[in-house]
């Protein structure tokens, strides 16, 4: 199954996924170019774009890695964390942190390429952050897109 990688960082996530062999990962977008160097040595085949992700249209990410949108089964990723984030001392504690909105662009390459099955990681925080209303807010746009709700978790 071909995989793209959203906010890749250095391709642990989908290297995971590409280990079983059932997975190929084609591609890996992400802000980071430190981090892209090591996500390219992981994943010496698929192509790598750097950049933000808000800058960076799915048919624009389509188009670069030659994969219609029928072509992409599954999409990964984990959009920063740092402000949901309940274990790190420095997290941010506004509200309005830009980063607390980067799933909205996850969403819409769920919604362009419509994939089997997609999977969003983040951290614990985010299930407690503004009492909640933050998960639900991203379950309800994948909702929208027309997914149905399956958490994996030890939390909820």
């Amino acid at each position: 199954m071909n995989i793209i990688d959203l906010f890749c960082g250095t391709g642990g996530f989908s290297a995971g996924f590409e280990a079983t062999s059932q997975f190929q990962v084609k591609a890996g977008l992400d802000v980071s170019g430190d981090s892209l160097t090591t996500f390219a040595a992981n994943h010496k085949f698929s192509k790598v774009i750097e950049g933000d992700i808000r800058q960076w249209s799915p048919l624009q990410v389509s188009e670069k890695i030659q994969l219609a949108p029928d072509e992409v089964e599954v999409i990964i990723g984990g959009p920063p964390c740092q402000g949901f984030s309940s274990i790190r001392p420095f997290r941010s504690l506004n509200f309005a942190d830009p980063r607390n909105t980067l799933f909205e662009s996850f969403v819409c390459f769920v919604q362009f390429y419509r994939p089997k099955f997609f999977v969003l990681e983040n951290v614990v925080g985010l299930v407690t952050h503004q009492q909640g209303k933050i998960i639900q807010q991203i379950i309800e746009h994948f909702e929208n897109v027309g997914y149905q709700r399956q958490i994996h978790s030890d939390i909820v």
